[in-house]
């Protein structure tokens, strides 16, 4: 920017928690730089008032910070219920596109901000008839299928998350972690490999009912999975 000299290290000494800031700054050419440095523990913002010359004119300390959606993510998760999460996950699983019947404007917003904080990127805005699946956390309409898996998961995530931030890493984690065993299935699948359930499930890491769900979801998708799987272990009964 023409109104910005070179970046100019500065160092200081946080009043509040004593830790030692060093940043690097873009100062302005004219007039003061205003700097914001969120550090320490509890989190505060410490910020800095410098000069062109990158002397440090003032400053002030912030104690009260509110981040905007991750930790009220716990509290939409408990108020919509276990299973709609569930569906939802179930839609990041399956990669179904997903429209958000939800006509709550405050309740529309936070659908947002967990679809993003979970990595969910096949929403449809504008149409229903365009997605594979409809949200709507009060009728709970979800795919023919147990969930039970998924719900399990967020269950788990909500006892052990102590945070919004947490409890959505935790739930991302475990739909990566079922990607890329249903990616694994895939593949035995489409190289006419059959599976031995036990040993399948200790290779990727996942549960018997983790198991049944990917097998449910590529089924829904097409493969012929019983055709694979060993005969103690047919999905039919997964589907209701």
């Amino acid at each position: 920017m023409a109104n910005e000299k070179e970046s100019t290290m500065i160092r200081f000494r946080c009043p509040a928690c004593g830790e030692e800031i060093t940043a690097m700054v873009k100062l302005k050419k004219k007039g003061l730089t205003t700097v914001s440095i969120l550090h320490g523990e509890p989190k505060h913002v410490l910020v800095l008032y410098i000069d062109n010359r990158g002397v440090i004119r003032g400053y002030e300390v912030i104690s009260e910070i509110i981040e905007i959606g991750t930790p009220f993510l716990k509290e939409f998760a408990s108020a919509i219920g276990e299973k709609a999460l569930a569906i939802l996950l179930y839609a990041a699983l399956s990669e179904k596109k997903v429209f958000p019947d939800i006509s709550d404007k405050e309740l529309l917003r936070a659908f947002y901000a967990l679809v993003q904080e979970l990595g969910i990127s096949n929403i449809v805005v504008n149409s229903a008839e365009k997605a594979s699946l409809v949200f709507n956390p009060t009728t709970l309409k979800g795919p023919e299928i147990n969930l039970s898996a998924l719900v399990k998961i967020v269950k788990e995530g909500l006892e052990k998350s102590k945070s919004g931030k947490g409890f959505a890493i935790y739930l991302r984690m475990n739909i990566v972690r079922l990607k890329e065993a249903l990616f694994k299935l895939k593949q035995k699948i489409e190289k006419n490999e059959q599976v031995d359930p036990r040993k399948f499930i200790n290779e990727v890491k996942i549960t018997r009912e983790e198991l049944l769900l990917i097998a449910s979801v590529l089924k829904e998708k097409g493969y012929s999975v019983d055709r694979v799987l060993l005969p103690e272990f047919r999905i039919i009964s997964v589907f209701k």
